[in-house]
């Protein structure tokens, strides 16, 4: 009798279309669409393969290929060494934890976020009822798109439940949705990276949640935190597409054991969870958050089915934890149905609705929308660290989701009390910014870049080889000290972080404690002679430092910088105090502090205005200082 091996989905939410053409129009031109082709053309004749080799073992063993138990499905995806090898939804049995309502309609940020004309992708073992109340739209239709609903695998409680957690408009209060008014395309997982592939070359998709992988059981060490060609592919789309981040679920195996991992009770990631430009999300157990309105953690534990890291080159993985125990959502039996499911298949889709609306947000500052990188270094700047170990782990990766912190820092780079900013390194070139802090509050610095698909490893056990191809370093100094990013003990992954010279993980986190004050300098260079393709871009995100000093003369309500983003060209208003005889001076540097713009003004009238003009500066992050006698306040200028 053949021997089956069960491949767990985790549940997974995808960010599709609802964008608006000039938004897509933007995407597209820094996207990939001929290198995307390829790789769509090259895994469709992999996928025919594939299934001409099922269809034989199917017929011959007179197994299914399909297996519908409960919220379980299950469906042969390969046939390895002569047995067969199941994809099967993650699931064991939301907004308040991952700090989401803060920044939807009634929450304490005041941005009403919503999804409103955002577009999600959800795959998964099926696909979700469109006509549940939760997604229908005033005057009939649905928000839903079920491309797959006819297929063999047809509509399932698990893919409902996901789209749901992502998009439920919150006719049962209980059931409200991460981006309850967001539009979502709902796919079954065949064909996944064709389709996903489609829907970024077609409707400019930036998220998509996938819930579903490889179990441990069954499976030999070798595929264990392996970076084989299925995590190579994703990244292979990753890097093609700039603005596209895919969201997957961690697996439901922390209870599983095997023999021949890297440590004893980790190493349970298959596939594509060991890709590096994704976002990984593990499963924690109802965490306390505080109920005097700051949203602070208070306690945390992990689930104990949350499948454990870390990558077998020693990269963070998983990347982040959500809540997805004991989640209330939307069933496929009627209309009207909802039941409760636990697993990282219910984790995953909260982190990817949360994301959308972090998208949505910085869209309305900026006029334009994260690149992946800059949305997944936001979320592992930002992420609430446990009580357990100091520091990034291979259980719950850089922490709990904080959407709270997430949009204050996005808010701060509107005002120039943060940065967040999207940068190219050349080869040989060295990107600095030098920045004050009164160590008033923690300095945190982060670096992110979706790096170019590393070398297969399949089949090679506890392969420690560094799959990084652009290994880019970030460093804070401040003229004595040298502080170091996180790194995973690769000794021993059981024990606390370190820090030091990280030489695996394409995220790279500073952490300088309160009470460092002073000047500091933060760099970012490369380790090779040459980077691949001759630049690296990166996005880099830095709170807690004194970006910007506000003082009486220049009051938010008195002054104004308009337009802002700019072709070059803006206007800078403020009430000023003719009676000091002061003239006003400008001074306008790029973010690597070079001066690209210097004049004084005759301070004559009780009200100052001018208009700059910047010509031959290239798009990007400025900041503006204003100085009228001892009086200064400085504001981030975006040029596009």
């Amino acid at each position: 009798m053949k021997k089956i091996y069960f491949i767990v989905v985790c549940l997974l939410s995808f960010n599709t279309y609802s964008q608006n053409k000039l938004e897509v129009e933007k995407i597209l031109r820094e996207t990939n669409i001929s290198e995307l082709t390829k790789i769509s053309q090259y895994a469709a004749e992999q996928q025919k393969i594939n299934d001409s080799i099922i269809d034989v073992f199917v017929k011959a063993n007179n197994i299914p290929r399909i297996i519908k138990d409960g919220n379980k499905v299950m469906q042969i995806r390969k046939i390895v060494d002569n047995k067969a090898v199941y994809i099967s939804t993650d699931n064991i049995g939301g907004a308040r934890t991952s700090r989401t309502n803060f920044v939807k309609p009634g929450g304490d940020l005041g941005l009403n976020l919503t999804g409103e004309s955002m577009y999600i992708g959800v795959w998964d073992g099926g696909s979700a009822r469109t006509t549940h109340t939760e997604f229908r739209v005033f005057g009939g239709g649905s928000r839903i798109v079920a491309p797959d609903i006819n297929s063999s695998l047809g509509i399932n409680n698990h893919a409902t439940h996901v789209t749901g957690t992502i998009g439920a408009s919150g006719v049962n209060p209980s059931a409200l949705g991460m981006s309850p008014k967001s539009d979502i395309v709902s796919y079954d997982w065949n064909g996944d990276n064709g389709e996903v592939i489609n829907e970024i070359t077609s409707n400019g998709l930036l998220i998509s949640n996938h819930s579903y992988g490889i179990p441990v059981d069954g499976q030999p060490a070798s595929t264990m935190g392996t970076y084989d060609g299925n995590a190579r592919l994703w990244d292979q789309i990753a890097f093609s597409a700039p603005y596209y981040l895919q969201v997957v679920s961690a697996g439901n195996d922390g209870l599983e054991s095997y023999t021949g991992g890297t440590a004893n009770g980790y190493d349970k990631l298959v596939g594509e969870k060991n890709s590096k430009n994704n976002l990984i999300v593990a499963n924690a157990n109802n965490p306390i958050i505080s109920t005097d309105g700051n949203g602070n953690l208070v306690s945390i534990n992990i689930n104990s089915g949350s499948s454990q890291g870390p990558s077998d080159d020693g990269r963070i993985k998983p990347d982040i934890t959500a809540d997805g125990t004991q989640v209330f959502s939307t069933y496929s039996a009627d209309d009207s149905a909802y039941g409760q499911l636990s697993g990282t298949s219910m984790s995953s889709p909260t982190v990817a609705g949360s994301l959308l609306l972090m998208q949505e947000y910085y869209n309305q500052l900026n006029s334009s929308f994260m690149k992946s990188a800059t949305l997944k270094g936001l979320a592992c700047h930002t992420a609430d660290d446990d009580f357990i170990n100091i520091g990034p782990d291979p259980i719950y990766g850089w922490g709990l989701l904080n959407i709270k912190k997430m949009a204050e820092a996005i808010i701060g780079a509107s005002n120039g009390t943060a940065i967040v900013t999207e940068e190219n390194l050349n080869s040989g070139g060295t990107f600095s910014y030098t920045f004050n802090s009164t160590g008033s509050s923690p300095i945190i610095a982060t670096i992110c870049w979706t790096d170019p698909a590393g070398t297969d490893r399949s089949g090679i056990v506890n392969d420690a080889t560094p799959v990084l191809v652009n290994d880019l370093d970030i460093r804070i100094t401040d003229g004595t000290n040298i502080y170091m990013p996180w790194k995973l003990n690769s000794a021993n992954v059981t024990q606390s972080a370190t820090k030091g010279d990280n030489v695996v993980d394409n995220v790279e986190r500073i952490n300088i404690s309160t009470g460092s004050a002073g000047s500091f300098t933060l760099t970012v260079t490369h380790k090779q002679p040459f980077l691949i393709n001759g630049v690296q871009p990166f996005s880099l995100i830095l709170t807690g430092a004194d970006l910007v000093l506000n003082n009486a003369e220049f009051k938010q309500d008195n002054f104004a910088i308009w337009p802002n983003p700019n072709n070059g060209e803006f206007n800078i208003r403020f009430d000023s105090n003719i009676d000091n005889n002061n003239d006003v001076k400008i001074d306008i540097y790029d973010v690597s502090g070079r001066l690209v713009f210097k004049n004084s003004y005759a301070n004559d009238a009780v009200q100052f205005n001018t208009t700059i003009e910047l010509n031959g500066v290239a798009s990007g992050v400025y900041i503006a200082n204003i100085t009228q006698g001892t009086n200064t306040t400085s504001h981030k200028i975006i040029i596009e």
